[in-house]
């Protein structure tokens, strides 16, 4: 018995569908990227003046320290968050134009800073006055600045 073979054609790739498939894929990233959204802290950091001086001495600033627990320590005292605008801005009447240091742990929530600069940032409306001059330090910063026994070590 003699089987036949089918005479074979010349071997093809099915491109009927890639415009189609091209134009979902084109669509779909169109969307997506439209869907981005960005979370963060909506913070307003203005441009250094010329004249301004870089080094803050810490004694002629406010210093609020938030703990590992988020406690605050406000110029080395404890302070509950319900009383931070009351002291803030005690010391601000007497120079509005003094800087706010806001140190936070490595190991704090990162809600518990979060909670000090809306707390912060609503003062105008809470308690009359705007933090003119707020200064968050990094961590290399708090080394060389700050004395051993205030660092968060």
């Amino acid at each position: 018995m003699h089987i036949r073979r089918r005479p074979r054609g010349q071997p093809q790739i099915f491109t009927g569908s890639m415009a189609d498939v091209s134009f979902l894929l084109l669509i779909f990233f169109m969307i997506s990227s439209a869907l981005a959204v960005w979370f963060g802290l909506d913070l307003a950091i203005p441009a250094p003046s010329p004249e301004a001086d870089d080094e803050v001495e810490v004694e002629h600033a406010i210093d609020i320290a938030v703990l590992a627990d988020g406690s605050l320590e406000v110029d080395g005292r404890p302070l509950p968050i319900t009383e931070l605008l009351a002291y803030v801005g005690a010391k601000l009447g007497e120079r509005p134009d003094k800087p706010v240091i806001v140190r936070t742990h490595p190991d704090a929530r990162y809600g518990a800073m979060v909670t000090v600069l809306d707390t912060l940032r609503s003062a105008p409306d809470r308690a009359g006055f705007e933090v003119e001059s707020l200064v968050i330090p990094t961590l290399a910063e708090i080394a060389r600045c700050w004395p051993p026994e205030s660092r968060f070590e």
